[in-house]
């Protein structure tokens, strides 16, 4: 995990910051975008079947300085269980950090796993209750998104972009009182490149 900084901040799966204004960009293309924020901070996290089942939610939320119960997740577009056939070692080590409820059988009786699943199983356990998802599945939208699966291998990516507001916004979009829907960090999914 690495603190956010102005410019490049190099290769790894978790952005995080206190700073407002200060974007955070992860890059994905059938991995979730995830983008956890409060009031103090938020994180951009890349996850993908290694980083859920080796731990990437857990060790940026850590990073923190807001206990998970503040934080509000939003997951952006994955590659859906219709798409995401693995092998039986990577749905193994999926469920181990899960449940099995993030694995099925494909139809060529191979293992499929729900990555937007296991992701929300991961924040709901480390107490982060408010959880969005985008139900899009980047292998299924070719026109919209950009998949590693899906397309070439050498394709474009999607670009997750997510920042603190530079002064706490309320419910009803004004600056400068508290509550729960203080200071939430925005998060758009798209890439400006992208193809028409």
């Amino acid at each position: 995990m690495r603190p956010a900084a102005i410019g490049d901040c190099g290769e790894g799966d978790g952005l995080w910051t206190q700073r407002r204004g200060l974007a955070l960009s992860i890059v994905t293309a059938d991995c979730i975008p995830i983008v956890c924020g409060s009031e103090n901070g938020m994180a951009a996290i890349h996850a993908g079947w290694r980083g859920l089942a080796g731990g990437v939610i857990e060790a940026t939320l850590s990073e923190l300085p807001c206990p998970a119960s503040t934080l509000e997740a939003w997951l952006g577009p994955a590659i859906g269980p219709c798409c995401y056939e693995v092998g039986t070692d990577v749905a193994a080590r999926v469920i181990a950090a899960t449940d099995s409820s993030i694995a099925s059988t494909g139809s060529a009786g191979r293992p499929t796993i729900d990555l937007h699943r296991a992701a929300d199983l991961q924040l709901r356990r480390l107490g982060v209750n408010r959880v969005h998802r985008a139900k899009a599945c980047t292998k299924c939208n070719p026109d919209l998104l950009w998949s590693y699966r899906g397309t070439s291998r050498t394709n474009g990516r999607n670009q997750t972009f997510a920042w603190l507001a530079t002064a706490p916004v309320t419910a009803g979009g004004g600056a400068g009182s508290s509550g729960s829907d203080q200071c939430r960090g925005r998060a758009e999914s798209k890439d400006p490149g992208r193809r028409s």
